[in-house]
């Protein structure tokens, strides 16, 4: 680069950008003489200046100090350097001739991946320091890659019939599985009604479980203690927590009430994977359509090692597994293949 330099084509045709998360930054500090750096933006910029200082070339640093659209593996900053430097425009930058360098590769020991996805959702190539420093192997990695759970739109869609004029069916599935897109797609055209967390704030429930059952009045607000019984004898909606399945089986059948169970089992990954693209998007009524906010992480921990799989055993009549496949319009593909944690 220094040659480069020295040669004069360098600040035109080369540049060297640091992309980095500094989420322990703070930018601002208020004191009694005003506003200012705060500590850690003064110690990062020291940082940065000696660094520059060695390297003895030009180089730019964009530093993502939030949780938002600028945090890498998100493209807020790569958009804000094209921005910065005209190279918005087609043609401007040499995807193909470019390399982003960074240590968070999804290796084992990795703290993350997110500049080997970052370098994926921008579309250049990727190496770690060691690959493109020490002429190391690349080294194979197995990566979450949202667009394997992308549907074929050729492929059928699952189909689900009511069974009985009036049933119960519990929707079993952790935080982000889709149990919410599931229900607006096959269960609210039939008819059905859903409770869940957000709409009966009395009864103490998970995020990641709701019951839906073919409504017979309005909603009435009663007690939790007789929500049960009270909508089970009108063929209402019940909101319940799956750790006492039994407890709401037992219920609905002392009303004459079948029982059917829908398991979302969606893995991990793409449960905050979808918990993050919802968050960031709320505007996006296809992806997000109940402006969902970002989920804790410990909601995710918390529900497995809470949860157990249904069982017929339990009192169902049936249960149907819904294995994960994303479906949407272009727009919502597009934003849903990128990586976002």
């Amino acid at each position: 680069m220094a040659i480069l330099m020295a040669n004069g084509s360098c600040f035109f045709r080369y540049r060297i950008v640091v992309i980095t998360n500094q989420k322990k930054v703070l930018l601002k500090k208020v004191s009694k003489g005003g506003i200012g750096d705060s500590k850690s933006l003064s110690i990062f910029k020291t940082k940065v200046a000696s660094v520059m200082k060695s390297l003895g070339v030009p180089l730019s640093v964009y530093a993502a100090t939030e949780y938002d659209e600028f945090r890498k593996p998100r493209t807020g900053m790569w958009k804000a350097m094209l921005d910065d430097y005209d190279l918005d425009v087609e043609g401007a930058l040499d995807l193909e001739g470019s390399i982003f360098v960074g240590d968070a590769a999804g290796r084992p020991g990795d703290h993350s991946c997110v500049d080997r996805n970052f370098a994926a959702n921008i579309g250049i190539q990727f190496n770690t320091p060691e690959e493109f420093f020490r002429g190391e192997p690349i080294q194979p990695v197995q990566v979450f890659d949202p667009k394997h759970f992308i549907r074929d739109m050729t492929s059928a869609s699952l189909a689900f019939t009511k069974s009985h004029g009036q049933e119960l069916v519990i929707l079993c599935g952790s935080p982000g599985a889709g149990k919410s897109t599931f229900y607006w797609k096959y269960l609210q055209p039939l008819k059905y009604e859903r409770v869940n967390q957000d709409i009966l704030k009395s009864v103490s429930m998970e995020l990641f479980a709701f019951v839906v059952i073919h409504i017979l009045r309005s909603l009435a607000k009663i007690d939790a203690p007789l929500v049960a019984k009270e909508y089970l004898k009108a063929g209402k909606p019940v909101a319940i927590d799956p750790e006492t399945r039994a407890h709401w089986v037992k219920l609905a059948k002392e009303h004459n009430v079948p029982v059917r169970c829908i398991y979302l089992s969606t893995p991990q990954s793409i449960c905050k994977h979808n918990n993050a693209v919802r968050a960031a998007n709320p505007k996006l009524e296809s992806i997000n359509p109940e402006n969902r906010t970002f989920i804790p992480n410990v909601a995710f921990g918390d529900f497995t090692r809470r949860f157990q799989e249904p069982q017929i055993s339990e009192g169902f009549q049936d249960i149907t597994r819904v294995d994960f496949q994303f479906e949407g319009d272009p727009t919502a593909r597009e934003m849903w293949a990128q990586h976002w944690i």
